[in-house]
């Protein structure tokens, strides 16, 4: 097991497609900051009566959905009021930027495509073949699984620093929120990611084809699997008369990902970590099972 982890992270250092998802995301971090600085220019440009007007309004919704136990639109998702960005006076955090971009699904959808390689790869070099008489192929799973968290912490940890550092270079201060609440939320975004992650891998081993789990994967980082959940919800409220409480969509990692720091303050992440360590158990355990059985 030792030498294969050694293996596994001489291949993680040297992979260029993780290299390339860090920069994308360090990117898209930095594009994050500046185009709220412009836009909230441009938008204060518009004179001082018609922003305080709109800062007014936004405030007053904002009251109303505080106010609200739980407030949804027509597919389930739980409204995010964004409005703040835009209040008089307001200054986003680094957990603000670190929130806003999770939410945006974009790591996922960059991890989804680091994962199905990098599983992958062991396919095509022939790696598996050549070890399959000396390791357990559970052990392989786990070797590549830790491989994958560790991809996971990478980008949560380029997010926030690129994100402090450019809120200094283009706001010119740096404000990190609560320290706290931004630990708790990117350890809960981390296993939320591996619960999702665990998918198109199981998937990968299932059927020995990255198109497939990359597809799947790639429909599930934008939201495709929430629309035909909330389509079964329809039919089974249809004709089963299942109560409107009842929403499948709550089972899905990738959906609790899009949790607001509303919620997240709530506290109402029990439900979402179990479900994701069901999931990855669930994953994990018909991932070796199809490692075991198929020829590799």
């Amino acid at each position: 097991m030792y030498n294969l982890l050694k293996y596994e992270w001489f291949r993680f250092k040297k992979n260029k497609c993780l290299i390339l998802i860090l920069l994308i995301a360090a990117l898209w971090t930095c594009f994050q900051p500046i185009t709220y600085k412009v836009m909230k220019t441009s938008f204060q440009e518009y004179g001082d009566e018609q922003a305080e007007g709109l800062s007014e309004a936004d405030d007053e919704a904002v009251g109303e959905v505080l106010d609200e136990e739980e407030k949804e639109d027509s597919i389930g998702f739980t409204v995010m009021e964004s409005s703040k960005w835009y209040s008089k006076g307001f200054k986003p955090t680094v957990f603000d930027y670190y929130v806003s971009l999770i939410t945006s699904m974009i790591p996922a959808l960059l991890l989804v495509i680091f994962t199905i390689l990098y599983v992958k790869q062991e396919f095509i070099s022939g790696f598996v073949k050549s070890i399959g008489a000396y390791i357990k192929m559970s052990q392989l799973y786990l070797a590549n699984m830790l491989m994958i968290a560790l991809a996971v912490i990478m980008m949560n940890v380029v997010i926030i620093g690129v994100s402090a550092l450019a809120s200094v270079i283009v706001e010119g201060y740096l404000i990190w929120g609560s320290i706290g609440a931004l630990l708790k939320y990117s350890l809960y975004v981390t296993l939320l990611s591996l619960a999702f992650l665990a998918i198109p891998v199981a998937i990968f081993y299932i059927v020995r084809t990255g198109t497939l789990p990359m597809v799947l994967g790639i429909l599930e980082a934008m939201m495709g699997t929430l629309l035909c959940a909330e389509v079964v919800n329809l039919l089974l409220r249809e004709y089963l008369k299942v109560s409107d409480d009842f929403q499948l969509s709550d089972y899905f990692a990738v959906y609790h990902l899009k949790m607001s720091e509303f919620e997240f303050a709530k506290n109402a992440v029990e439900k979402p970590i179990i479900f994701a360590i069901i999931g990855i158990v669930v994953c994990s355990v018909a991932s070796m099972y199809a490692l075991k059985k198929k020829d590799v």
